[in-house]
């Protein structure tokens, strides 16, 4: 049974060059100074753990120092998008540079059942909080 998600968008702003912040957002090492516990790459799927549960997605698009999406996969092993899952349920980080203070804004997409979205925006804020924290923001 298919659990219909709702889009969400959240904004943060970060006190660091695009590059050092996209380093956090695209790579292995990166992801998991924050992100998750542990974060492997087998082959083009992300293997997200946390407490010893996995998740998985692949790196479907990215733009240096702009964007990176990930799309969730049924495992690492199939990199077919999750028969569970809508093909537009992905996760994606934006880095963007205000205009006027050129200030840094990380910008996340996801997706979550409507009776989830607080809660997952609590975990995201959760963890950009440790974000901010590695990066010394």
């Amino acid at each position: 049974m298919n659990i219909k998600k709702e889009k969400f968008t959240l904004q943060y702003k970060v006190k660091s060059a695009p590059n050092i912040l996209f380093e956090f957002l695209s790579t292995p090492s990166g992801l998991q100074e924050w992100f998750a516990d542990t974060v492997n790459l087998k082959g083009d799927v992300y293997v997200f753990t946390w407490d010893q549960q996995e998740e998985y997605a692949k790196l479907i698009a990215k733009e240096q120092n702009r964007f990176v999406r990930f799309q969730r996969v049924a495992n690492y092993k199939n990199v077919k998008p999750s028969t569970t899952e809508p093909p537009e349920d992905y996760f994606e980080f934006n880095i963007q540079q205000t205009e006027i203070s050129n200030q840094t804004v990380l910008e996340i997409t996801d997706f979550a059942p409507s009776k989830d979205i607080n809660t997952q925006k609590n975990l995201w804020g959760f963890q950009v909080k440790e974000l901010l924290h590695r990066i010394g923001s």
